[in-house]
């Protein structure tokens, strides 16, 4: 039972720190993406009034850096969910399959040798 609740402090302590990364995390990007498209805006303005772009290219650049930016943004959250969670998961786990080496099952005992 000890075993269980220090996994369990584990996997809590490993959440609130993913929510803490989290919480600075999509601030960040909502800031950083603010100001790619305040520049995307004031340089494409500036290409527009001088006629070496056309408005709808600045448009379509915009929508199609809008298309990209959240599937990039989803790869790299869940990584840092995946990665920050999953190496206490494991050791719990390794650690039970070595102590626990017999499991019961309808089939009768079986156990298992390493």
């Amino acid at each position: 039972m000890e075993k269980l609740r220090d996994l369990s402090e584990q996997y809590v302590k490993n959440n609130r720190y993913i929510i803490r990364l989290q919480s600075i995390m999509w601030p960040l990007l909502d800031v950083f993406s603010s100001l790619g498209l305040i520049l995307v805006l004031w340089f494409g303005a500036r290409k527009v009034i001088s006629g070496q772009t056309s408005l709808g290219t600045i448009v379509a650049f915009i929508l199609y850096i809008g298309l990209l930016s959240w599937p990039a943004i989803a790869l790299g959250l869940g990584c840092c969910n995946f990665f920050s969670a999953a190496p206490p998961l494991l050791d719990g786990y390794r650690k039970s399959l070595m102590e626990n080496r017999s499991v019961r099952t309808k089939f009768g005992h079986i156990s298992s040798r390493w």
